[in-house]
């Protein structure tokens, strides 16, 4: 259905399209049950129905009609077919726990002159909390640039969450100043889907043709996220234990992790008494940061690594921390520096043999990002107390770095 290298595509790129994901009649079970819907939207309750075009008078038709949660009014929505494939692709790509997060359908009328303009999607929900999801555009019909296909900027997730304005309705937000001399246009036949970032930005224009077809949207929350019954997402308290890793969730990680060589790992710092510990649970809480607490053991490991690096030297280090994350009983006794307390490393062997780890950067980053993937953590970091006694360290390991140096005020 999908391949290590569509994963890798989506985290890349911020977009995947899946041209042939879906058949007819798929699109055809999904347009029966949302046209009656969309013939009563006028009696709808006033709470899921909007015009995103913007208020058109109480007797015109609204040039594009949404619904938000459709699957809340006819529920045989869930137990689609395309339903469970996009379900079956998110888990693909991003881990097995994932679920429903949100939906809505939008029926855009012919030559509407109504573009939905450039934003992230992240910008509705700001950053009070950063979506962990995967979001699905399902077209049910072909689209072309006429008639409004989606666009993408490449690699603008990575940019974070820009500034929002918004249309004189309230509702939809728009970018400014996007670099839509940089879009990619994505045309697709029936049954073609196309899947996003909540940080990439993206663009539909205005319906330039005449077929009426509505066309919809659904999101799924990757682990970070519980959907509760109501499809509501909500924090998922810290896993206790880590599920072993599948065949979908390695190709997910190993996307991941070729994002995460290339961002900064925080060094929190700070003398004791300075609020470290209080620090590191605010930037779990605010910011989703995954802090590691190793008393430096993954700094000295990969320290240990040669320059230039060989195969057999990286191995080797890197069994020398698997004997910390799983070690034996008389070790557990013996032992001070272990990494066995830290469930969310289980597996990381399986995995470490599939991933291109080439120097010891990459044997930290490598060990940071398993541990932040669960929840696809946006920041890493690591708070050890004795990491003062190996900076001299830290140029070689983690050349790409940002020190967070709490101090006590003297008063």
């Amino acid at each position: 259905m999908v391949s290590r290298e569509d994963a890798v595509r989506l985290h890349e790129d911020g977009f995947l399209v899946l041209p042939r994901l879906l058949g007819s009649s798929a699109i055809e079970e999904v347009r029966a049950l949302l046209d009656p819907l969309f013939a009563s939207f006028d009696r709808l309750p006033t709470g899921v129905r909007r015009d995103l075009a913007g208020a058109t008078g109480a007797s015109l038709r609204p040039r594009s009609a949404e619904i938000e949660r459709p699957s809340r009014l006819e529920q045989r929505l869930r137990g689609t077919d395309v339903f469970r494939r996009c379900q079956a692709v998110a888990r693909a790509l991003c881990g097995p726990s994932v679920g429903y997060s949100f939906d809505h359908a939008i029926y855009k009328s012919p030559f509407n002159q109504a573009e939905t303009p450039w934003h992230q999607d992240q910008a509705y929900t700001g950053h009070r909390r950063l979506l962990q999801t995967c979001h699905f555009w399902i077209p049910l019909q072909p689209v072309t640039i006429e008639s409004g296909c989606m666009q993408f900027i490449r690699g603008s997730h990575a940019a974070g969450l820009r500034t929002h304005g918004r249309r004189p309705d309230g509702h939809v937000r728009v970018v400014e100043h996007a670099e839509d001399e940089r879009a990619v246009a994505c045309p697709l036949p029936l049954g073609g889907v196309t899947i996003h970032h909540p940080l990439t930005l993206h663009y539909t224009g205005a319906r330039l043709d005449s077929p009426l077809r509505p066309l919809g949207a659904l999101r799924q929350a990757a682990p970070g996220h519980r959907p509760r019954e109501d499809g509501v997402v909500g924090r998922r308290a810290p896993m206790t234990s880590r599920p072993q890793p599948d065949a979908g969730s390695v190709a997910a990680f190993l996307a991941f992790y070729e994002w995460a060589r290339q961002e900064p790992l925080y060094i929190i710092l700070g003398a004791q008494g300075s609020g470290t510990n209080l620090l590191v649970r605010l930037l779990a809480r605010v910011y989703g940061m995954s802090v590691m607490r190793d008393q430096s053991l993954v700094l000295k490991t990969a320290a240990r690594v040669p320059a230039p690096a060989s195969p057999q030297s990286v191995a080797r280090a890197f069994a020398t921390l698997g004997s910390h994350i799983a070690p034996s009983a008389l070790a557990r006794r013996t032992r001070r520096r272990l990494l066995h307390r830290d469930d969310q490393l289980a597996g990381i062997d399986r995995v470490f043999p599939m991933a291109r780890v080439d120097s010891a950067t990459d044997l930290a980053m490598f060990v940071h990002a398993y541990r932040a993937f669960p929840g696809r953590a946006r920041l890493m970091g690591v708070k050890s107390d004795d990491i003062w006694a190996h900076a001299d360290d830290l140029p070689r390991v983690h050349p790409n770095r940002r020190i967070i140096l709490l101090t006590r005020d003297p008063r």
